[in-house]
């Protein structure tokens, strides 16, 4: 993110820089209007942070002159003066935020996400080059299939040509997208960056891909006609794998669509890339089959995505499960699991069937019954050309036979799971859902202490190619204050550094209750036996000699946070719903509590209780119960942020924590909550549709309650207040 800082004090200046570029901003300063005016009109920016009160042009006149030529780069005011009628005037004039100080740097950046999120509120998607594929929403780039190591200069690189697919880029261009102004590299640094990316791009088969106009700059090789040939195909490719699922999935048993769907695919088989008339002469296929399907009696009614988990989507599209099962009974009762969770089933009734649909399109994760007749050796062939491919699909495999040498051998084969039967539809997607979750983990944010700035630069290099969040330190005097504010997920120290060694840094994290558990890594020139016993006396989980072997660090990276998350599952996540459990909600929410207290912020509390959940269990079964538990869970995880807190306190009971809002905002976010969940429809084993309600009680910090214990009683007594005046509503102490 490239951000313009305009603030005439230059120490206030110089910590909010070193803060920004900490969280890998470029920035820019000016020290008065004008200056920041030249700097607005040369260069494009993410943000501009604006100080009011500012020598030659000030912060409100600066605003009216942006605006007033339609530029809409995001503004956040800062100011000393808490004067209303002054945040008002910055408001109107066009400023999209408004900060008092002092502030506190957590807050000013939760501040900047939020504006940058109004202006962007829309995944980016996968941009795409022949081969070559740039995920922007992940940060990866792949061609053929194969992974790309870049740096975060050549990642940025590369993806402002493919945004540019068709301009020449000068040097200076590349200068004033991808440098701040203060650090404006030399023309030799800019080519060996080039150099860098090219060499990266040859290794993966991908030459030439990136070519010099002399004089002017670089762009991407033009080779525009193989490239809409490459693209004519793929779309018509991917038209006929809608058309095969519509077949195989949707039953379509029309003559003639199926006549031109038969034509479409034999046209493909036999031609590598389409010539001019061919294209023309599928297109005009594909329209015919456009009308034979719009004419035909097949409704496919779309599903409802804001009932599908966020933790679960991929990419952000629909979750495709491919289900290999021949007991039709079985099927219908995973596929309607399924559907519940917010997971598109589709199912084969034999190994070959399932070979065809996965010739057309590549599900996000494949359930295999090896029990049904004459399977078995079919089965494990589909395991092996599976794992063949470049992209393995994670298969869930099911078995009725307790032999304990063909589980060996399915998980030989690639089977990241096996169930043994009989096990139920709950349970069997269960295991898919953690199956997922393993292959799709949010990024996970380390934490470096180093005091040695190559040794730094090197981890940089080489960890953020993998996605990972970083956040490098070289003064361990400031590391308490990067904990609090990062939360990483991973730490790693040096072992010796000046102030505070890596043993004294492990010895605190371990003696305090809320970061006990943190996985900590140790980097460190000696391996003799006394120093690696120091490291594991004092606390450490690994131990990373140096010289580090890239490999080496990478696996043990993965592996530790892997081990985290099991472990972290297993004390703080609820079994039923993967929500948060109680305990982690109380350590959660006290840690809110801190936060809003220290920062003079509000904070909601709100206890929510379904309506006539007794009954729903007494008339349709447990087991839909919980169906209704779950789904509740995952329309909480879909619906609030992910600064908030939201877990299964017991039973029907829900909690979640609200920061930064209060109570009016909250009793609207319910309300609306509370609409949104009552519209939807559940149905038991039977297919008897039914709805549910529920009630809530809200009450703030600290105006209803100082801690949790407070807030907790305050909210009960609204929730049964709520309950007694007829259930289906949202109580605070306010609408009372």
């Amino acid at each position: 993110m490239k951000i313009l800082l305009v603030e005439d004090d230059a120490v206030a200046a110089q910590m909010l820089k070193e803060h920004l570029e900490m969280k890998q901003c470029l920035v820019d300063y000016a020290t008065d209007g004008e200056a920041a005016w030249e700097l607005a009109e040369a260069f494009a920016y993410n943000l501009i942070l604006l100080n009011v009160v500012l020598p030659k042009l000030n912060g409100i006149t600066f605003c009216q002159k942006l605006r007033a030529k339609g530029d809409r780069t995001p503004i956040v005011l800062l100011t000393a003066q808490d004067s209303t009628a002054l945040q008002i005037a910055g408001l109107d004039a066009g400023a999209d935020d408004y900060l008092v100080k002092p502030y506190q740097f957590d807050e000013l950046f939760a501040r900047i996400r939020a504006v940058v999120r109004r202006g962007d509120s829309t995944p980016m998607p996968a941009i795409e080059w022949g081969k070559l594929c740039l995920e922007p929403n992940g940060c990866n780039v792949t061609y053929d299939g194969q992974r790309l190591h870049l740096t975060p200069k050549e990642y940025a690189l590369l993806q402002l040509f493919l945004t540019n697919k068709q301009r020449v880029l000068s040097k200076n261009a590349l200068q004033d997208h991808l440098w701040s102004f203060e650090d404006a590299p030399s023309t030799n640094a800019i080519r060996a960056h080039i150099r860098s990316l090219r060499q990266k791009l040859k290794q993966v088969g991908a030459v030439d891909l990136i070519e010099t106009v002399y004089g002017m700059g670089y762009r991407l090789t033009s080779n525009l006609k193989t490239q809409q040939a490459q693209e004519s195909h793929k779309k018509a490719n991917t038209r006929l794998n809608e058309i095969s699922l519509a077949g195989s999935f949707f039953s379509c048993c029309v003559p003639e669509v199926t006549c031109i769907g038969r034509q479409i695919e034999q046209t493909l088989k036999t031609v590598e890339t389409p010539k001019q008339a061919e294209e023309k002469h599928l297109s005009q296929l594909v329209q015919k089959l456009q009308q034979g399907l719009s004419q035909s009696p097949i409704h496919i009614k779309p599903r409802n995505n804001i009932y599908s988990s966020p933790k679960l989507a991929i990419a952000n599209q629909e979750i495709h499960l491919l289900i290999i099962e021949g007991d039709g009974e079985i099927a219908s009762a995973l596929t309607s699991e399924a559907k519940i969770r917010g997971i598109q089933a589709h199912t084969a009734t034999t190994v070959a069937h399932a070979r065809k649909i996965l010739a057309c399109f590549q599900p996000n994760i494949i359930l295999l019954d090896l029990s049904f007749s004459n399977s078995l050796e079919n089965g494990f062939e589909l395991l092996v050309e599976l794992s063949a491919v470049k992209s393995p699909v994670p298969v869930l495999v099911l078995t009725a036979s307790e032999s304990f040498s063909e589980r060996v051998q399915a998980t030989k084969l690639g089977a990241r799971g096996v169930l043994q039967k009989p096990v139920s539809a709950s349970e069997v997607m269960d295991a898919v859902t953690q199956l997922l979750q393993q292959s799709n983990t949010p990024r996970a944010k380390l934490l470096i202490v180093d005091d040695d700035p190559q040794i730094l630069d090197f981890l940089q290099t080489l960890l953020s190619p993998w996605g990972f969040q970083l956040a490098l330190l070289d003064d361990p005097r400031e590391f308490w204050e990067t904990l609090e504010q990062f939360a990483p997920n991973l730490l790693i120290l040096d072992w010796e550094m000046p102030y505070f060694s890596g043993i004294d840094l492990c010895k605190v994290i371990r003696a305090d209750l809320r970061w006990n558990e943190l996985p900590i890594m140790f980097l460190s020139a000696h391996n003799d036996a006394q120093t690696v016993q120091r490291v594991f006396t004092s606390g450490a989980d690994d131990y990373v000699s140096k010289p580090i072997v890239e490999s080496e660090l990478i696996a043990r990276i993965l592996n530790r946070l892997k081990r985290s998350k099991i472990l972290h599952n297993l004390a703080d996540i609820d079994t039923l719903t993967s929500l948060s459990n109680r305990r982690k909600f109380i350590q959660d929410f006290n840690y809110l509590l801190r936060l809003a207290n220290r920062q003079k912020q509000s904070l909601c509390f709100i206890l929510l209780d379904l309506d006539h959940f007794k009954s729903i269990n007494d008339s349709y079964g447990h087991d839909t119960g919980d169906k209704v538990l779950k789904q509740l869970a995952q329309l909480l995880k879909y619906y609030f942020r992910d600064e908030d807190v939201v877990a299964r306190w017991g039973g029907e009971e829900f909690v979640i924590g609200l920061y930064g809002i209060n109570r009016q905002q909250c009793i609207h976010r319910m309300a609306k909550f509370l609409n949104t969940f009552c519209q939807h429809e559940f149905s038991d084993t039977k297919e008897r549709k039914f709805q549910v309600s529920f009630s809530a009680g809200i009450a703030e910090y600290p105006y209803d309650g100082n801690n949790l214990e407070e807030l907790y009683h305050v909210a009960d007594s609204l929730l049964y207040k709520a309950k007694v005046s007829g259930r289906n509503q949202v109580l605070s102490l306010q609408s009372v």
